[in-house]
């Protein structure tokens, strides 16, 4: 297609343990992270050209604990809505799909008893929650009132024991 696409974009990370602050109250091992990326893009020319399913804002926020064997933590992502497909969708001209803003609060974590109980034989128990908040994805056909999926992946409880013999 005849266009150019200029995409522009800026990622901060950050992961900062915390024990500056709390280790003064016999605490260590918590901290905190996060990301947060933004494109900007500008199609131009007779037929402007577009980054399909790229967010303009992205969002990754966390906090950790990792001491002793135990290990959780807790993730909040957040993804801006974006256009989803080009144009001329289901035969009509100037249409395009889009997708509405996500987010989604998820869990990991392992206890580790090799090290809690000091047997290297001993495994390590993990637990992963995705979705804790059972957010749905929506896509909808040019206009936010039209509809086009909507999708309820729901939540999802992972529970492995990993050992090493």
């Amino acid at each position: 297609a005849d266009g150019k696409l200029t995409v522009n974009g800026l990622e901060f990370q950050i992961v900062q343990p915390l024990d500056f602050l709390t280790e003064r109250f016999g605490l260590t091992g918590f901290g905190v992270q996060g990301n947060m990326t933004i494109i900007d893009q500008k199609g131009e020319g007779a037929a402007p050209a577009v980054a399909v399913g790229v967010a303009p804002r992205t969002y990754v926020v966390g906090g950790y604990y990792e001491n002793h064997g135990v290990s959780p933590r807790l993730i909040w992502t957040y993804n801006k809505g974006s256009q989803a497909s080009g144009a001329n969708q289901n035969g009509i001209p100037a249409a395009a799909l889009f997708g509405d803003s996500y987010d989604q609060l998820d869990f990991s974590g392992s206890l580790d008893f090799a090290e809690l109980l000091g047997n290297r034989y001993y495994p390590t128990l993990t637990l992963d929650v995705i979705n804790i908040t059972k957010s749905t994805q929506r896509s909808y056909f040019q206009y936010p009132s039209a509809a086009f999926t909507y999708y309820e992946p729901g939540r999802m409880v992972m529970i492995g024991l990993r050992g090493a013999f």
